[in-house]
């Protein structure tokens, strides 16, 4: 079967309401979460796969949290509440769906009984990596980050100032390349114009102090440009050795930025952009295109998304709006 690929995903605009912040702290904080053992994505594929049984004739006016609440019912039987909970379950799901559990949402697509174990599917993976887990960043994820970051810098498209999680696990060399200007306060740490060189008081020179788990950290702003917008920090540790440097480009994202030798690290969100055109609410980038051995980590994630994997999700971003015009697997970004 021939897929329309092209088309327009309706993403479902809710506000994220759990934040964490530290007082007088210039940079973003968020927070961590392990792996579940217990919790494999085919055990979750195959209990949403349940859903129309569980539900019954309510499945078919059911609105489209009552299919996720079944779900995670049904996983934790007194109900899953907090965010860390979601996304464990959400995670494994995600993975699951883009790879053996794909064909059976291809089919679920087109086989009307199938929608109320589709709908729990969605919006299970929506809730727990978008709407409430955007600012978690998997523990498994960390570790390999970590590891990759000993030889090859990082690249963190529309990052903000979300790098205190890097930080903390040694990870010094860092390029964010930010397409969007900070809408939305609660996304972004509360200097975010001076810290990215947009305030007019950024000049190179400016230097402040965070302190993480295991030291001080200083950074020192040694590049201040206006074009092309970029502003790049110095970071040492409190002998003053040079750590590594940290970099904010303030400009859209190109399809060369995803031929570079770093190591792409995306969240989730915005990996959704990612798969989308510029005409349909992308970024203009061609996955398709992308070199071969390519693969992205996603924040929330522990593993990576290969080339195989990014091209099944636009398949099923685009099936999603075919079928079900008020679900989608992502956020609205503003």
């Amino acid at each position: 079967m021939n897929f329309v690929l092209s088309v327009l995903i309706l993403v479902v605009s809710m506000s994220a309401t759990i934040v964490c912040m530290h007082q007088n702290s210039v940079l973003s904080q968020m927070r961590t979460y392990p792996k579940n053992e217990q919790c494999s994505g085919g055990t979750v594929l195959t209990c949403a796969q349940n859903l129309h049984t569980q539900m019954g004739a309510s499945a078919a006016t059911a609105g489209f949290t009552d299919y996720q609440k079944t779900l995670l019912r049904s996983l934790h039987g007194d109900g899953v509440k907090d965010p860390i909970q979601v996304a464990q379950i959400a995670a494994p799901l995600f993975h699951e769906i883009l790879t053996n559990g794909f064909p059976w949402c291809l089919n679920a697509h087109v086989d009307r009984r199938e929608y109320a174990s589709l709908k729990g599917v969605y919006t299970t993976i929506w809730t727990g990596l978008g709407e409430s887990g955007w600012f978690l960043w998997s523990e498994e994820c960390l570790a390999v980050l970590q590891n990759i970051s000993k030889t090859k810098r990082l690249l963190y498209p529309a990052g903000g100032t979300d790098i205190t999680a890097l930080l903390s696990r040694g990870i010094y060399n860092i390029d964010i390349i930010d397409p969007l200007p900070a809408t939305q306060a609660r996304y972004y740490a509360d200097k975010y114009q001076w810290l990215t060189g947009i305030d007019s008081t950024a000049v190179v020179g400016d230097t402040f102090t965070e302190q993480f788990a295991t030291q001080k950290l200083t950074f020192t702003r040694i590049q201040n440009s206006t074009t092309p917008p970029c502003c790049v920090w110095q970071i040492c540790d409190p002998a003053q050795n040079k750590l590594g440097t940290l970099s904010f480009s303030r400009r859209g994202l190109e399809q060369h930025d995803f031929f570079t030798s770093a190591q792409i690290v995306i969240s989730y969100n915005e990996l959704i952009f990612l798969c989308l055109p510029e005409a349909l609410g992308g970024w203009d980038i061609d996955i398709k295109n992308f070199p071969a051995a390519r693969a992205i980590y996603v924040k929330q994630l522990g593993w990576p998304l290969t080339m195989d994997m990014l091209l099944n999700l636009r398949i099923l971003l685009s099936m999603s709006l075919l079928d079900f015009r008020f679900i989608s697997l992502g956020n609205d970004i503003t």
